[in-house]
């Protein structure tokens, strides 16, 4: 018996192997000479991305939606906020969501970090050291591949759009900004930030459907809110908030 295989599957499959090949391509032919050239990039430029790469640093966003789901949640349950609860609850949904998303990303890439330890450009520059050691415990220079900041600003941003789609241009060329800057500070090669980035996007959109299999919809117009009482859905689209207010 043929076993069915949903189009999403057969879409990161083919991604994913395009990327593989991307990064293969870029580790021969194109890390090197970019890493070189950068190298050589007036002050003013690298000194503007600086501050950009700073964007990427997960550390601010999972600390700022923690803090937002374990406010806002229990407030969505509050009687005093029963007004307000519908919105609440969204985006407390939300904000979970976006921490997931950069957590489990974060922590894919730190491993995978561990398993090829890269050497970083800087020992390019260095010492002439280029390629990867592999399961080594190594310090900072040698965790290069994948990219961890283009991991984290693709994840949020990837996220962010799913539960807010209008800002979709402005997501992805901040995302964008960062990696490159990634690139042009000399903090990592290309096919890192390309790992880093794809790592992010994949882990994102996994996430988005355990979210709908538990029955959280936060990424449909209407949002989720409360669970519908006979089949336990948090699809908002099913749902008449005025029914429960009673």
């Amino acid at each position: 018996m043929k076993k069915h295989v949903s189009p999403e599957v057969k879409k990161i499959v083919v991604s994913g192997i395009i990327v593989f090949a991307t990064c293969v391509i870029s580790i021969v032919f194109v890390d090197r000479p970019v890493a070189v050239t950068v190298c050589t990039l007036d002050h003013t430029i690298t000194g503007f991305f600086s501050y950009v790469t700073h964007l990427g640093e997960s550390t601010a966003y999972l600390v700022t939606f923690g803090i937002l789901f374990l406010l806002l949640y229990p407030a969505s349950r509050m009687k005093r906020w029963k007004a307000y609860r519908w919105r609440l609850r969204k985006y407390a949904w939300v904000s979970l969501f976006l921490f997931v998303s950069i957590a489990v990303s974060g922590l894919l890439t730190d491993i995978l970090k561990v398993i090829f330890a890269r050497y970083r450009p800087v020992m390019l520059y260095e010492t002439g050291k280029y390629g990867f050691t592999f399961f080594k415990f190594s310090p900072a220079r040698m965790l290069s591949f994948p990219s961890g900041h283009a991991n984290t600003i693709f994840a949020f941003m990837t996220a962010l759009y799913l539960t807010a789609p209008r800002f979709r241009f402005l997501c992805f060329a901040i995302a964008a900004l960062v990696a490159a800057s990634r690139v042009i500070i000399g903090a990592h090669f290309p096919s890192d930030v390309i790992a880093g980035a794809y790592l992010g996007v994949v882990t994102t959109l996994y996430l988005k459907g355990v979210f709908l299999s538990l029955g959280i919809d936060i990424f449909s117009k209407r949002g989720a809110a409360k669970p519908v009482r006979k089949n336990l859905s948090w699809n908002a689209k099913t749902v008449n908030p005025k029914s429960f207010s009673k």
